[in-house]
Order: structure tokens, then sequence, then C-alpha cells
């Protein structure tokens, strides 16, 4: 359960976030000491069936009505979806402005009614994180004191949060690739061939070599970025990560197989290469900071 477990203690670390850094007291006061104590299941609704990393694309759309938003349109691929209480959503307040100007972020508790989740996705990995298909809003009458921070601000909000949400994340695979790492390594001092342990050869020696240099750095990485955060500087180059899969490579047909958890931790690492953004977004994010620092402008 360690991916699980890991992905569902983030959520509410990222809506509890948003919630400090731009919500209002009533609604710092009101959800944080909840959320913090686990007696309200919290989860972020971005994703949609036809957006993805293009979050200033999103269709999903609220109307003002007096005192109140009427909002409608789907979420897709939102962790805790289906047991949360409060979901924290993404949803377009002026459609007529540029996109990065016309997304609000809204406080919507299941129980406001016209809220309809579909079908439950049963996923390669990621096992017991209940994760929906599809979340329908249809005309849900939002109160206007649950929009958090101002109604153009949402884009910048969710900008911000990826920034934390990929160092949290980032924590959360590091732990599993050092068991990966392990077991490799363990493995290589008892498996003999040609009459000696595999760890004799180079082409599995180096190999682990590699995947602890390539741990070490991402695990310093994380802590460079997340200390930028805590200075309140942007982090967005320093936040990318990579997760390999090489220990299977190591154990060979064994760990194909799930006699050692090399196999599940395989399958839940997939995630984490599309969940925070696919690995070619951050490479696209990566450029685009490096040019930033030189004074060009990336793609």
């Amino acid at each position: 359960m360690a991916y699980p477990l890991a992905c569902a203690r983030s959520v509410p670390h990222h809506v509890a976030y948003c919630l400090w850094k731009y919500g209002s007291r009533e609604q710092k006061e009101k959800l944080l000491p909840s959320i913090f104590k686990a007696e309200v299941i919290v989860s972020e609704c971005i994703s949609e069936p036809e957006v993805g990393s293009d979050a200033d694309r999103i269709s999903t759309r609220t109307v003002r009505d007096g005192d109140s938003y009427i909002m409608s349109g789907e979420k897709r691929f939102t962790a805790s979806v289906g047991v949360a209480d409060v979901f924290l959503v993404f949803a377009i307040t002026s459609p007529d402005v540029h996109p990065t100007r016309r997304i609000g972020v809204f406080i919507v508790e299941k129980d406001r009614g016209n809220i309809h989740p579909a079908e439950e996705f049963s996923a390669l990995g990621w096992k017991g994180l209940r994760i929906v298909s599809e979340l329908v809003f249809n005309g849900v009458r939002v109160p206007r004191e649950n929009l958090v921070g101002q109604e153009d601000q949402g884009f910048d909000i969710l900008m911000d949060m990826l920034d934390q949400e990929r160092v949290v994340v980032a924590g959360g695979v590091i732990g599993p690739a050092r068991i990966c790492l392990e077991i490799a390594r363990r493995y290589s001092e008892e498996r003999m061939a040609f009459h000696r342990q595999i760890r004799a050869f180079e082409g599995v020696s180096f190999k682990i070599g590699d995947l602890a240099l390539m741990i070490e750095a991402a695990s310093l990485l994380r802590i460079k970025a997340a200390r930028m955060i805590d200075r309140d500087l942007p982090a967005v180059k320093e936040t990318a990560f990579k997760v390999t899969t090489e220990a299977m490579q190591i154990l060979g047909g064994i760990g194909y197989t799930d006699k050692y958890l090399v196999e599940r931790h395989s399958r839940d690492a997939c995630g984490f290469t599309i969940g925070v953004g696919i690995s070619e977004i951050m490479r696209l994010v990566i450029q685009r900071e490096v040019y930033k620092e030189a004074g060009l402008s990336g793609q």
C-alpha cells in the first residue's frame, strides 16, 4: 500500500495548502482542523475527459446566480473522489478572457446534490486508491463564500499547488525506490550464475551503482526544491523527478513475478510518471525554465 498511502496522504496536503495560502479566514477555520484530523476526506478536481496537462483549457464552468455559482462539467482521474466529503474544484468563471485568467477554485461539498460519480477505473497500479473515471457536476449550486481566492486566480493557484505537489510526490517515490534497490542488491549477492554471484558481473553491479546515484540525486533535488518553496522562491525546474524500474532487470524472471515487491512497485511507479504531469511535460517545463534563467524564451 506504499504508493496509494502516499497519494492518499498527499492529496489532503495539497488541498490544505491551497486553503491555508489562498482561502478566507472562515474557510480555514471550517476545514483545516477537520482535514488535519482526518475527519473530512478531501479531493482535488482538475483533470477532465478532454483536458490533462493543458489545465488552462478546462471546460467545467460556473455561472453567477445571485450570491451563488451554478457549476456544470466533468472531472476525471481524481484520487479518493469515491470517498471524499469535500472537493476542491477548478472551473471557469470568466469564459471570454485569457485562459490563465478565467479559472476559479471552489470548495464543493458532496452533499450539495447534482454530483454524480461514474464508474471507477481498475488501474495498473495504485491498488486501493479510489480513482473514479468521471465525476459529473450537473448544475451544482455553490455559494459565493466557497470561492477560494479571487475569480481569476485559479490558474496561479494551480501552478503553485503543482510545485508543492511534485515535491511531496517525489518523496513518496523515493522510499519505494530505495526498497527496490535494497531488494536488487540482496538478490545480486544471493543469486548464482556461471558459478559466481551475479554481483560479480559489471552488467549487474553497474546497475546497482547507477540506481544508488539516481536515488541520491533525486533525494537531494527534492530537498533543494522544498527549501526553495519554504523561501517563497519559484521551484519549477527543481521539482522534476525520475523513477526507474531497473531493479526488475537485475532480478530477471523472478522479478516479473509477485514473489518480490519489485513487481508491485514497478506497476505503481508508472502512475507517478503520469499523475502530476507526464514525463514529456516535465521535460518541457524544465527546458522552459532553463531558457528563462538565460533570459530567453522557451517553447
